[in-house]
């Protein structure tokens, strides 16, 4: 019987990564390559183009010696960044995309949530409505180039652009559709309303497609470029956050995900139902979607600066590198840290640190910087669990669903930092799990959501990864306890912001503070 493989790429905001894998999951071979900004004018934008040329590179070298029995391609990517593009296949995109951090569409929602109430919004998409989400990134691609908003034929998620691109079907990754605030994520379909709000065309919009839903086969062209099976398929696995989920098989009511790269995402499976109620209606900061899991939908929140906390601390602030980290060990420090280096939503301040003091050294407040993610995955996964409650699953467990993760599942930079993973299982008094495959889980699930549209994949299974139990230094645990309680005091004006967003009123489009 002739061997078959799945291959798996991850379009990430810092790297991308591909990775090939035979019919029981077993990793074949794997290689990544930095995915760069561009600058065209004042913003981070992506060259889709440029982007392109660099997967199909990095495809041939993964699949060098097993190209012609590839079976299927699975492609997960960033959310919130989306690609115009024509009808010619050939041309791919007609402009760059603009980062999904960029602040530079918020003249855009600041027009849009005058038009509708944030409210409206947020119980229409599941979204804190924020110029992070793609609405605003079209809006101002029609408000400065509204001749390329013209000639669009569709606009596109980056991992329905690839799709695009290898088979020449044109379609919208439906968990991606959930980040783009222009989905009615009850009824799975665009959202008239939020289209005329936003004034969009929504026949610029193609069908929507759902994680694993087969693409199409690879155009002749492109399997010759590439050296691959032309009879292989092309799918999408969502949003990469979803897709690790996917691969990392977090599914159950009591499972949680953790995954800090240079964002930081918390993520529990959650039933849709939960959406409509005031326990996640008032928590303004969760958001809701479809994930990777067909037909299941999930509650995430995070950070816009996670990992990226460390790097720029390590990198640019100390010049140390994260050598620094090795010889390291977990103290006591009475400083607090904000992490939020990148704006996080349009109510949040900058980062920063508190309660300095001048025996404070690059270590205790590199360790003040992991305990704040520490804390913020607690006091997420705790909200989020809250939230859940409110929904189906709250009501058929008789009140008895859990109220906090007995398995979390820890991937990308958080997984191979051993002091910041030892952080948060001493926060959430639990162990970790780490896969084996940490920095490759959404490449895993793109390659399972490839191998599963063929009918053949692998099973979903628990592998054989490591665990990170609490830190065993003594009364550590009673320090972060109390350090913990302060954070949550000190930033609990922050979450009051975050659960208050502001009110309409009158047709003069003017908010007031609630």
């Amino acid at each position: 019987m002739e061997s078959v493989y799945y291959l798996g790429v991850d379009i990430g905001t810092t790297n991308i990564k591909a990775a090939l894998f035979g019919e029981d999951g077993e990793q074949i071979a794997e290689d990544t390559m930095p995915n760069r900004a561009v600058r065209p004018l004042n913003w981070d934008a992506m060259d889709a183009n440029a982007l392109a040329d660099s997967i199909k590179s990095l495809i041939r070298k993964v699949c060098q010696d097993q190209g012609s029995e590839v079976a299927a391609l699975g492609f997960s990517s960033m959310g919130e960044t989306v690609l115009p593009v024509g009808s010619d296949v050939e041309q791919g995109a007609l402009a760059p995309g603009i980062y999904w951090y960029e602040t530079c569409t918020m003249p855009q929602f600041d027009r849009l949530r005058t038009r509708i109430d944030p409210r409206e919004i947020h119980r229409l998409t599941a979204l804190n409505p924020s110029w992070i989400y793609s609405a605003s990134k079209v809006m101002k691609l029609r408000d400065e180039r509204p001749d390329i908003y013209e000639k669009t034929r569709a606009f596109l998620d980056v991992s329905s652009f690839m799709a695009w691109l290898m088979t020449g079907e044109a379609g919208f990754d439906l968990s991606l559709a959930s980040r783009t605030l222009l989905l009615d994520v009850q009824n799975a379909r665009w959202s008239p309303e939020l289209f005329v709000a936003a004034g969009l065309d929504m026949d610029k919009f193609p069908p929507l497609k759902a994680p694993g839903e087969v693409r199409g086969r690879l155009r002749p062209t492109v399997a010759r470029e590439l050296g691959l099976n032309p009879a292989a398929i092309v799918v999408t696995s969502g949003q990469d956050h979803i897709a690790a989920a996917y691969g990392a098989d977090v599914q159950r009511e009591d499972e949680a995900m953790v995954s800090i790269g240079t964002s930081a995402a918390f993520y529990i499976p959650a039933d849709r139902a939960c959406y409509l109620t005031d326990a996640f209606l008032k928590r303004f900061y969760l958001a809701g979607g479809y994930s990777a899991f067909p037909g299941d939908s999930y509650i995430l929140t995070g950070l816009s600066a996670g990992g990226f906390c460390v790097d720029w601390f390590v990198n640019r602030v100390l010049g140390r590198g994260y050598l620094m980290l090795s010889g390291m060990n977990l103290g006591r420090t009475r400083t607090l840290f904000l992490p939020n280096l990148r704006a996080q939503m349009d109510a949040f301040p900058s980062g920063g640190f508190t309660d300095l003091t001048d025996e404070d050294t690059g270590e205790s407040l590199l360790q003040a910087i992991m305990e704040a993610l520490a804390f913020e995955c607690r006091v997420t996964l705790e909200e989020a669990f809250r939230a859940r409650l409110g929904g189906k699953a709250g009501e058929e467990s008789g009140g008895k669903a859990p109220e906090k993760p007995g398995r979390v599942v820890v991937l990308g930079g958080a997984a191979v930092n051993s002091l910041l993973a030892e952080l948060i299982a001493s926060v959430l008094g639990s162990p970790l799990e780490v896969p084996p495959f940490p920095r490759l889980a959404t490449a895993r699930g793109a390659a399972l959501s490839a191998a599963r549209a063929c009918g053949r994949g692998w099973p979903l299974q628990r592998h054989a990864g490591t665990t990170v139990p609490p830190s065993p230094v003594p009364g550590l645990s009673d320090y972060l306890e109390e350090k913990y309680q302060r954070h949550l005091k000190l930033f609990r004006g922050i979450e009051n912001e975050r659960s208050n967003p502001p009110e309409k009123t009158g047709a003069t489009g003017k908010e007031k503070n609630t």
